[in-house]
């Protein structure tokens, strides 16, 4: 009719933001930087304390408890006379009379 092929026409253009839920919808750029940072600091939050709980767990309490185990059964008398005997101190001899310096 009126000399138009319809097998010539052009396709129809695409759709724009406005085309509904359907099609492609455009960035949401207003907020972006925001919206990460936020995003971001809440999964540096999380790591921090997930971290910081490991590290108190795994290292903290291991060490107080070898402390602990190694207090309990330590002599500082027996250490000193076994030190003294050995001739680590340069102002004890060995029979515990002052020595020189």
């Amino acid at each position: 009719m009126f000399g138009v092929n319809v097998d010539e026409r052009q396709p129809p253009p695409p759709k724009t933001a406005s085309a509904g839920p359907t099609g492609p919808s455009r960035p949401q750029l207003r907020g972006l930087l925001m919206r990460q940072l936020r995003q971001h600091a809440i999964g540096a939050a999380v790591f921090v304390v997930i971290t910081t709980v490991a590290y108190r767990i795994g290292m903290v309490s291991a060490r107080r408890n070898r402390y602990l185990e190694f207090y309990r059964t330590y002599d500082p008398e027996a250490d000193f006379e076994r030190m003294k005997n050995a001739g680590v101190f340069k102002s004890v001899r060995e029979d515990g009379s002052p020595g020189e310096h």
